[in-house]
């Protein structure tokens, strides 16, 4: 560079000679100012090339940062909403225990037997990284004279809290049908296919309350039919969370219906979309409100969705 800045103030101060005398040569000046122009060209054209490139790496950073971001709050929206509903569920629990007391008329040692399945989300740990999925497993209800005990039992170890959600059902079932569990021990037995860690065990309270009514009066249940969805003291269902999940396993397992509370039939996807920022072509993500049939349809099921806000809406609806 110092070599360069010499040539062009030596070609500046340079003096031409013709017969021995001094000559000014009148196109030397517009040489030198070519060479000039030319330099400083070139120079802004790797300066704009220099920024046309960070700019682009930017943007690519940025998108990058922006759909990790999506997929984050995705997975901790799905989480927040599995803990309101599992706090809910522990609420009404403890109301039942303070409302047991007042439960049932007298009548004694309903006997009977059923099963049904259940469905729950648990999670597939890969590396760092935890995903959901939807599993859907059999439970078998044998009410037999007993003591009013509530036996518990899965094959193979199955990590979900069930027993709780027992207890609300047999409260609800009293309160429905006027019978009494004093003298009745629940044996529930729950067969999965291996071990899994459920995640929103609470959701079983709609089917095991199902199934134990079916018991006591001697019904038989659909199988086709599949339910999620808590049980609330006062025998509603409560809003439950992996609806997509859920849906998608009993749709694998042929499910004509599928119950869920009410207000869930309507889910929160992340849509990808393709748009141009800055003339280059991005990859972001869109929050979209979709029906889980059509949801289904689009995966190639075609299954029957049904909000049922109580206990007995779900009843009439698996009864054969």
């Amino acid at each position: 560079m110092v070599l360069f800045q010499g040539y062009i103030l030596k070609a500046w101060t340079m003096e031409n000679t013709i017969n021995n005398k001094p000559y000014h040569d009148p196109s030397r000046n517009t040489i030198i100012l070519s060479i000039i122009l030319n330099v400083a060209l070139a120079s802004l054209s790797g300066y704009l090339y220099f920024l046309s490139r960070s700019q682009d790496n930017l943007i690519d950073s940025m998108t990058e940062d922006l759909n990790d971001l999506t997929d984050s709050v995705n997975k901790h929206e799905q989480q927040m909403n599995m803990l309101n509903n599992q706090l809910e569920y522990y609420t009404d629990l403890a109301n039942y225990y303070s409302n047991k007391s007042t439960s049932g008329n007298g009548a004694s040692a309903p006997i009977g037997y059923t099963t049904i399945p259940i469905v729950a989300v648990h999670t597939i740990q890969n590396r760092f990284n935890v995903e959901y999925e939807g599993v859907v497993m059999e439970c078998e209800i044998e009410l037999v004279k007993g003591s009013g005990r509530v036996l518990v039992d899965t094959v193979p170890m199955i990590g979900m809290d069930i027993q709780s959600s027992v207890r609300t059902a047999t409260f609800v079932v009293e309160k429905l049908t006027g019978l009494s569990f004093s003298d009745t021990d629940i044996v529930l037995t729950i067969r999965g296919t291996h071990e899994v860690d459920i995640v929103d065990g609470g959701s079983a309270g709609a089917a095991i309350t199902v199934a134990l009514l079916a018991a006591v009066n001697n019904q038989e249940l659909d199988e086709s039919v599949y339910v999620t969805g808590t049980i609330n003291s006062d025998a509603t269902i409560g809003e439950i969370g992996g609806t997509v999940y859920k849906a998608l396993a009993v749709a694998e397992l042929g499910a004509t219906k599928f119950l869920v509370p009410k207000g869930q039939k309507t889910i929160v996807i992340y849509q990808s979309k393709t748009v141009e920022i800055f003339g280059r072509t991005r990859v972001i993500y869109d929050k979209v409100y979709m029906s889980l049939e059509k949801y289904l349809a689009e995966s190639g099921y075609v299954l029957d969705v049904i909000e049922v806000e109580s206990i007995q809406e779900a009843y009439e609806i698996f009864i054969v």
